[in-house]
């Protein structure tokens, strides 16, 4: 007489297999379908959110309380120049974030300067950057988004060009913004200001990452900001007025900014004396750049 087979247990509630654990953890994915939102009407929520703003696909994060800094998610390009920015990671909202922080000093202001008091500046912060490229000089849009394209230009062997956009239109249907390029808006002739400039330092879609000077605010050290193309420059610096028209010159520039700011840099470390006795307006408006 053969054995009976023994019926299958019914399984126990309540109880369910042991998950295998995981030797790494993975953090979760930022939704790459995120509707494009326009700054500065992002807010992050959630418990562990960090108010900011991202890019088109989430490439690209730029916290509210720290624009000074570039947070860049998984396969995202470095921003441009590579050789300006210290390279670091950090836990921001529940993801692992590589940061990027660009080594430049803006000049304090101020209405004088006495004898000597620039250099001593431009000494501390060659020794704070002593492992790179560094940019220390006045807090001035168009003086330092110069220097910024003309060193992209360089590191990524870009050609130049030039064009002139006015109106909505113009402005709308140019595609040929980019890493590297060059955007001044010129104001009406009835605005406090004259113009803003910008240089695009990263790209996703149609998202463009700056890193901008403001002589309007106090700035030591740049802030990034993401534009929504030119339409979105142009709205960002003036949003209580409709786009009718407003000129925006787009570059690609040349070489020539760079060399100008080397030889300032040279002239800065091997003839101080020369710069001590520069007026204070030469002085206050004075960009060097040295690059390793």
């Amino acid at each position: 007489m053969g054995l009976r087979a023994a019926s299958p247990r019914p399984p126990v509630q309540g109880k369910t297999e042991p998950k295998k654990t995981e030797r790494f953890f993975r953090a979760p994915r930022p939704d790459l379908h995120r509707p494009a939102v326009c700054q500065p009407k992002y807010r992050a929520k959630g418990r562990l959110a960090t108010r900011g703003w991202y890019t088109e696909s989430g490439k690209y994060f730029i916290a509210t309380n720290n624009p000074n800094k570039l947070y860049s998610w998984w396969g995202a390009d470095p921003p441009r120049p590579t050789s300006l920015y210290v390279k670091s990671w950090e836990w921001l909202s529940g993801l692992f974030w590589t940061t990027w922080t660009p080594r430049v000093q803006f000049l304090p202001r101020k209405d004088t300067w006495t004898r000597g008091e620039a250099y001593e500046e431009y000494k501390k912060a060659a020794a704070r950057h002593a492992q790179g490229s560094f940019i220390f000089g006045k807090n001035d849009c168009q003086f330092f988004a110069n220097t910024l394209s003309s060193m992209i230009t360089e590191e990524l062997n870009l050609h130049p060009d030039e064009r002139t956009l006015k109106g909505q239109k113009q402005l709308a249907a140019f595609q040929g913004v980019g890493v590297g390029t060059y955007m001044r808006h010129i104001f009406d002739k009835d605005s406090d200001c004259v113009h803003h400039a910008a240089t695009v330092v990263a790209a996703d879609g149609r998202d463009l990452v700056t890193l901008e000077a403001d002589v309007s605010k106090p700035l030591l050290t740049p802030t990034f900001q993401i534009r929504t193309g030119l339409i979105g420059f142009v709205r960002d610096n003036d949003p209580d007025r409709l786009i009718g028209s407003d000129e925006v010159y787009v570059h690609i520039k040349d070489q020539s900014e760079i060399a100008f700011n080397r030889k300032n840099a040279e002239v800065i470390v091997d003839f101080p004396h020369k710069v001590e006795s520069i007026d204070n307006m030469l002085i206050s408006s004075l960009v060097a750049t040295t690059l390793k």
